[in-house]
């Protein structure tokens, strides 16, 4: 029985999910989306790349997971430094980027942001998730999902009106966003193939 166990382990696929949150909104897409990788029978750990995190030593390996997600919250339209940090030492490290031309795979990824959207909605997520999908193929991992969800600015909140492009954003993200999330995250693992849940058991 030890045997199997310990070759059940060894077979087991494993994801990171990596992500800065300040106020609680990355945090719960990340803990959504860990929740789909663990029902689909994958092992997942999850950090929460904060202020003082040390980006030299991480208490991770990238090259030991098969899917990495890296999410966070956005600020002028771009990621804060924390998480860009912990990806770029890495892959400066390994000299993927100094040596020439990348070819991401077969290892996977994606990136979620969470934004307030104040002014233009969507489109303020689009330069966050693209560079968090560059760092990602940087790392070797070829992107194959950019998923973003509005998000409460706690900042903000003396300034807040309804006539912002979100209007309710203080309640974001809501079950509905949850919800389109966990969804979006489950059809990447079917169209990927690495899906255990049978089709019928999620269908709408």
């Amino acid at each position: 029985m030890e045997k199997q166990n310990k070759k059940t382990r060894t077979l087991q696929k494993r994801c990171l999910i990596i992500y800065t949150s300040y106020s609680g909104n990355t945090e719960r897409v990340a803990n959504i989306i860990r929740e789909v990788f663990l029902r689909n029978s994958w092992t997942c750990d999850s950090f929460n790349v904060k202020q003082g995190f040390d980006v030299e030593t991480p208490p991770f390996e990238f090259e030991d997971y098969d899917f990495l997600c890296v999410g966070s919250l956005v600020i002028w339209g771009l990621p804060p430094d924390e998480i860009l940090d912990v990806m770029r030492t890495v892959s400066r490290r390994a000299g993927w980027v100094a040596y020439g031309k990348v070819v991401p795979g077969p290892k996977l990824g994606l990136a979620f942001v969470t934004y307030a959207g104040a002014h233009l909605g969507p489109k303020e997520a689009i330069p966050a998730l693209k560079l968090l999908e560059l760092e990602l193929e940087h790392l070797k991992f070829k992107c194959v999902g950019l998923l973003s969800a509005p998000g409460k600015y706690i900042r903000a909140a003396p300034h807040h009106t309804p006539t912002w492009y979100h209007g309710d954003h203080m309640v974001r993200p809501s079950e509905e966003d949850i919800n389109r999330i966990e969804k979006a995250v489950q059809k990447i693992l079917d169209d990927s193939g690495e899906s255990s849940v049978p089709l019928e058991s999620h269908c709408d």
